[in-house]
C-alpha cells in the first residue's frame, strides 16, 4: 500500500525517531545506562523521566498527566506514589514483596476526597479459604481483599484454583461464584450467585463443544479452526415466549480475520484493516412514516484510511427508507481529531453536519469543539443552521473534569466515583463503587432532584417488576442539535420471519455517531421527577458508605469473573434470595480472542447474543426467534439501546464515555479519560426487555 515507517539508530543501534507516512517524526532519548529519559509524541509533546541509579523512574512529567513521583524499597519495589494532585499511594508489603496494604491519600489539592486503604491477606487458613480436606491450599495465594467497597474472599483447591469467591459489599450484599474443574484441569461449571450452572462440555481432544444452562442445553455443536477461533454452533433457547434453535457459521481469512458470520461480513485491505463491511438490520420498509412495515436488508459501510492507517472517511450506503450518508474525518500529528464532516439525510431533510475540535500544540487533551448543524427542507429549500459550542475541562493530573454536559468525580484511587448530569435542582447523579481489581461492584440509583430509578439507561422503577412483554423505548433527543422524528413502532405483521420486536432503533440513525455522540440520558426525562422518593440530597455530599445509608437499597450489584468479564448484575432487594430473577446474567465463550459474549439471562427470559470480530454485541435474538436489539456499525462507536462495548467494555450513557479495565474512551473524539474502570458491557435488563 506504500505506507512507510522509518525508524532512526543512534550508534548504540538504539531506536531514537519514528517517522510515519506523513513525515511526522517522534523521538526516544536515553541516559547512560540505555533508560529512556524522554518521549516525545509525533506533536512534538514530550513525556519526561527522571531516573535514580538502579534505572527506577523517580519522576515523570507530561503536559497531559501532570507530574509523579515514586519512591522504592530496597527490594526495588514501588513504596510510595504521588499523583499530579500531590495525593501520595503507600504501599506496604510484606518479606515476598507482596503488598499487604495499599493506602491512597486524599484531601490534597483541595479535592476533599477521603483516603482509602486496601488490606490483601494471603495463605489464610480455614475453611472458608481453602478447599475441603486441602488445608494448605491458599498457600502462596491471595486469599482476601479489604477494599473501600468491602470484602472479596477466595476459597482454593491444591492446585491453587479459585474454587469458590465471595464477594460482601459494605451494604451487605453477598454474592458467591463457584468453579470446577475437570480431571485434565479445564473449567468444568461456574455456578452463578442465584444458584444456577453453566457447565462445560469437551470432547476427548479438550476442544470445548457444548454449553448447558442450569441442566439444560443452551449452546450445542460448538465447532474450532486450528487457531481457536469458533467457526459455528446452535443457541437452543427456551422460555416463556417459546423455544427456537439458531445455527450460525463463522469463516476466517488466512490471516485469522473474522470475514462472515450469521449477520455481518468484512473486507480487508492489504494492510489487514476493514474497508467494507456489511450488516444486516432490520429497519423500515419504506421513508413513508405511516408504514409501520419492517425488513432485514443488508447494510454496506465502506471505510478510507489515511496513510497512517487512521479512519478519514466512513460511508455508508443508500437503503430502503434512508439515503446514503457519509462522515469524514481530519487528525492532527498525534492521531487527535481536530474536525469532522457528516452529510446525511435526517428526518427527511438533507443534513450537514460540521465540528471543530479544540487542541492545543503544547498537549493532547480535548479543549472543546463547535458543531454546525445545517439542515435543508425539501420542499421550501429553506435551509435552517444550527450552532454551538462546548468546553471541556481538567484537573492536574488529565482527569476530565465537565465536558459541558456532565461532571466527573474521582476518588482517591483516581476512578470514577461520581457522575452528575445538569445542573442546580434539577442536576441527576451516578454513584459508583469498585474493588481494589479496578471493577466497578456496584452503582447507586440515579437521584434527579430528590427522585430515583435503579436503572442508568431507563426510567425503570427501583423495584421493577418483570415485563410480560417487550415495549418500545423512548428515543433520546441528541444535544446539542435537533432530533429526527422517530419511526412508528414497527410491526411484525408483513415482515418476515422471524421478526424483531419493536425495540429496533431507527434507521436515520444507523452509522452516526457524530450527531448522536452528545444524546442525553432518557433519565432527563421529565416523567423521572414523579417518581419521587424520599430526599437523598445529603447522600450525595459524602462518599459512598452503604453500612450507614439504607437508600443503597436502590443500587445494582455486579459480580465479574476472574478474567474480568461480568457475570450478573443485581438489584438490591429487600429478599436477596428473588434479586437474580430481577437482574441479568451474562454467559461467555472461551476463545483464542478473547471471552465472548454468546447468551445473557434474566427475568426468566433467555438471549443469543450474536457477537462481532471485535467480540462486541451486535444483536440479539430472543426466545421465539424474534430479533429484540440490533446495533449498528459506525467509525468511532455511537449511542445504542444498552451500555455495551467492545471485548466487554461499556457504554455508559450517564458518564458519556465508553469504558475499559484501564481507560475510558469518550465518542466524540476516541480519546480518553483517565482511570475509569470497567462497567458492565450490557446494562441493566431493563433496556434489553424493552
Amino acid at each position: 500500500m506504500g505506507e512507510t515507517t522509518q525508524y532512526g539508530l543512534d550508534v548504540l543501534r538504539r531506536v531514537q525517531a519514528i517517522t510515519d507516512a506523513q513525515s511526522a517524526t517522534a523521538s526516544l532519548t536515553y541516559n547512560a545506562l540505555d533508560s529512556v529519559t524522554q518521549a516525545s509524541d509525533f506533536k512534538g509533546v514530550a513525556t519526561t523521566y527522571e531516573r535514580d541509579a538502579l534505572g527506577n523512574a523517580k519522576t515523570e512529567a507530561s503536559p497531559d498527566a501532570g507530574t509523579q513521583s515514586a519512591q522504592y524499597d530496597a527490594l526495588g519495589l514501588p513504596s510510595s506514589i504521588t499523583d499530579a494532585l500531590g495525593r501520595a499511594t503507600t504501599i506496604v508489603r510484606d518479606s515476598l514483596g507482596r503488598p499487604t496494604s495499599i493506602t491512597h491519600a486524599g484531601g490534597a489539592g483541595g479535592t476533599g476526597v477521603a483516603s482509602q486503604t486496601t488490606t490483601l491477606r494471603y495463605d489464610l487458613p480455614g475453611s472458608a479459604y481453602n478447599q475441603s480436606g486441602q488445608p494448605n491450599a491458599s498457600k502462596g495465594s491471595l486469599s482476601e481483599i479489604v477494599d473501600a467497597s468491602g470484602t472479596t474472599s477466595y476459597q482454593r483447591d491444591w492446585h491453587g484454583r479459585v474454587v469458590r469467591k465471595t464477594q460482601q459489599l459494605k451494604n451487605g450484599h453477598t454474592s458467591t461464584v463457584g468453579y470446577s474443574y475437570a480431571p485434565s484441569g479445564l473449567l468444568a461449571s461456574i455456578t452463578y450467585p442465584d444458584g444456577k450452572v453453566l457447565q462445560h462440555q469437551y470432547d476427548s481432544t479438550g476442544q470445548l463443544t457444548a454449553l448447558t444452562w442450569n441442566n439444560q442445553p443452551l449452546v450445542s455443536g460448538i465447532t474450532w479452526n486450528p487457531l481457536g477461533q469458533p467457526t459455528g454452533w446452535t443457541w437452543n433457547l427456551q422460555g416463556s415466549q417459546g423455544s427456537t434453535s439458531l445455527s450460525v457459521a463463522r469463516s476466517y481469512n488466512t490471516a485469522g480475520q473474522l470475514t462472515t458470520t450469521d449477520f455481518s461480513s468484512y473486507q480487508y485491505n492489504a494492510a489487514g484493516r476493514i474497508n467494507s463491511l456489511t450488516q444486516n438490520l432490520w429497519a423500515p420498509a419504506s421513508a413513508n412514516p405511516l408504514d409501520q412495515t419492517v425488513q432485514e436488508s443488508p447494510v454496506t459501510w465502506n471505510v478510507q484510511y489515511s496513510s497512517t492507517g487512521r479512519i478519514t472517511g466512513f460511508t455508508r450506503q443508500a437503503i430502503a427508507g434512508a439515503g446514503a450518508d457519509s462522515t469524514t474525518y481530519q487528525y492532527d500529528a498525534n492521531g487527535n481529531r481536530t474536525g469532522s464532516t457528516s452529510e446525511r439525510t435526517l428526518a427527511g431533510k438533507p443534513t450537514v453536519t460540521s465540528r471543530s475540535y479544540s487542541t492545543s500544540a503544547s498537549h493532547n487533551r480535548l479543549l472543546g469543539f463547535a458543531q454546525t448543524q445545517s439542515a435543508t427542507d425539501p420542499a421550501t429549500g429553506q435551509v435552517s443552521t444550527a450552532k454551538t459550542s462546548v468546553a471541556y475541562s481538567y484537573d492536574a493530573a488529565g482527569n476530565q473534569q465537565g465536558d459541558g454536559l456532565h461532571g466527573y468525580q474521582y476518588d482517591s484511587e483516581g476512578r470514577l466515583e461520581r457522575v452528575t448530569l445538569g445542573t442546580g435542582a434539577g442536576a441527576s447523579s451516578v454513584q459508583y463503587a469498585h474493588n481494589a481489581l479496578g471493577l466497578r461492584v456496584f452503582k447507586t440509583a440515579v437521584v434527579v432532584g430528590g427522585a430515583g430509578t435503579n436503572s442508568e439507561n431507563s426510567s425503570t422503577d427501583p423495584a421493577p417488576a418483570p415485563s410480560p412483554s417487550p415495549s418500545p423505548s423512548p428515543s433520546p433527543s441528541p444535544s446539542p442539535s435537533p432530533s429526527p422524528s422517530p419511526s412508528p413502532s414497527p410491526s411484525p405483521a408483513p415482515s418476515p420471519s422471524p421478526s424483531p420486536s419493536p425495540a429496533l432503533p431507527d434507521i436515520p440513525l444507523l452509522g452516526d455517531d457524530v450527531v448522536n455522540s452528545d444524546r442525553p440520558d432518557k433519565d432527563q426525562i421529565v416523567g423521572l421527577t414523579t417518581k419521587v422518593l424520599k430526599s437523598l440530597t445529603d447522600f450525595w455530599l459524602r462518599l459512598w458508605s452503604p453500612e450507614t445509608d439504607a437508600t443503597q437499597a436502590q443500587g445494582r450489584a455486579f459480580v465479574y469473573a476472574e478474567d474480568g468479564s461480568l457475570l450478573g448484575e443485581y438489584p438490591m432487594e429487600a429478599n436477596p434470595a428473588t434479586a437474580p430473577t430481577k437482574g441479568a446474567q451474562h454467559i461467555w465463550l472461551p476463545t483464542a480472542n478473547g471471552a465472548m459474549p454468546i447468551a445473557v439471562v434474566g427475568e426468566g427470559r433467555q438471549y443469543a447474543v450474536h457477537a462481532d470480530h471485535l467480540n462486541t454485541p451486535r444483536r440479539l435474538t430472543q426466545e421465539d426467534g424474534q430479533v429484540a436489539w440490533q446495533w449498528a456499525y459506525s467509525a468511532f462507536g455511537r449511542w445504542c439501546n444498552t451500555t455495551c462495548g467492545i471485548r466487554g467494555s461499556t457504554l455508559t450513557r450517564r458518564a458519556g464515555c465508553t469504558t475499559t479495565t484501564s481507560a475510558a474512551m469518550t465518542q466524540r473524539t476516541g480519546g480518553g479519560i483517565r482511570r475509569l474502570i470497567l462497567l458492565d458491557y450490557m446494562g441493566d435488563l431493563t433496556s434489553l426487555a424493552t
